[in-house]
């Protein structure tokens, strides 16, 4: 099936532990308990249509009730952008033609000229995966909204401090782990069946947009690479964050907000949090 690559850009949904668990409706989560101060697990969807984008009511009221916003990463940091673009290169001699045919160069720099303005010369030195973030606009539309955009702007405006549970350098590694030959594939998957993306991503938002991890969670199964990939994708990122919210919620009450397919499964942070001692709950209203 096509559309990992976007799943992956979108949601962080890219790679998900094989049993499920069979969770509330319900994105925003409270975490109680082990002495931490009451804090709330928000599912992002990294962007998506402006007319699809909403903050519901409970959401803002878990933000008005927390000290700190813990996000995968700190977007107010001012160096972020050229942080991530010091990790964007190929190294070596290697280029995203090297992987492509002469058929799917031409269609690829032909949509990237459509899409984003630029030939696919020009950017050819690109990772894979960061070619394949420009043409999300593809598939979102011309009016892209972001959470992590938003609540990045809700905090600074109310001066809420800002802590990112990863490092550019640590979330560019991960896709490091993944070889440029995986990354190109994921590219040419984006392009080869364009109907069947935008099919797939507008099954995910309206999955999203009903709060349904379970059918979020069935929806990358059927996505879902090798157990490899799922770890050091998800199952390694979550376990690590586990021990940085609890410490995080020992001294503030917090909202974390990271990509709603972290959430759910058997190693998901949800459970995670579950098995390390906290009371997790969802909430409904």
């Amino acid at each position: 099936m096509k559309g990992k690559a976007l799943i992956s850009l979108l949601a962080g949904l890219m790679f998900i532990p094989a049993l499920a668990q069979n969770l509330e409706e319900s994105l925003l989560w409270k975490v109680e308990g082990k002495g931490i101060k009451t804090s709330h697990l928000f599912g992002t969807v990294h962007m998506l249509p402006k007319e699809k984008f909403e903050l519901k009511d409970k959401v803002k009221a878990a933000i008005s009730e927390s000290d700190v916003m813990v996000m995968e990463l700190d977007f107010s940091d001012p160096n972020i952008s050229m942080q991530m673009m010091n990790s964007a290169m190929m190294t070596g001699d290697e280029t995203v033609g090297d992987f492509l045919s002469e058929d799917q160069f031409r269609i690829l720099d032909s949509i990237l000229i459509q899409t984003a303005g630029v030939s696919l010369m020009a950017v050819q030195k690109l990772k894979p995966f960061m070619i394949s973030s420009m043409l999300i606009q593809r598939f979102v539309g011309s009016e892209p909204a972001s959470f992590e955009g938003t609540l990045t702007q809700m905090a600074m405006s109310d001066s809420m401090p800002i802590i990112g549970l990863e490092t550019v350098a640590e979330q560019m590694a991960v896709f490091d782990s993944i070889s440029y030959r995986t990354q190109a594939r994921g590219l040419i998957e984006l392009i080869e069946d364009e109907d069947e993306v935008i099919a797939l991503y507008d099954e995910l938002i309206e999955a999203y947009r009903s709060e349904d991890l379970n059918a979020l969670y069935d929806l990358i199964l059927q996505e879902m690479h090798s157990p490899e990939e799922e770890g050091f994708m998800l199952t390694k990122r979550n376990k690590a964050w586990i021990g940085d919210i609890g410490e995080i919620a020992k001294e503030d009450r917090a909202f974390i907000a990271v990509g709603a397919g972290h959430l759910a499964g058997s190693e998901g942070v949800i459970e995670l949090l579950r098995v390390a001692g906290y009371r997790v709950s969802p909430v409904l209203n």
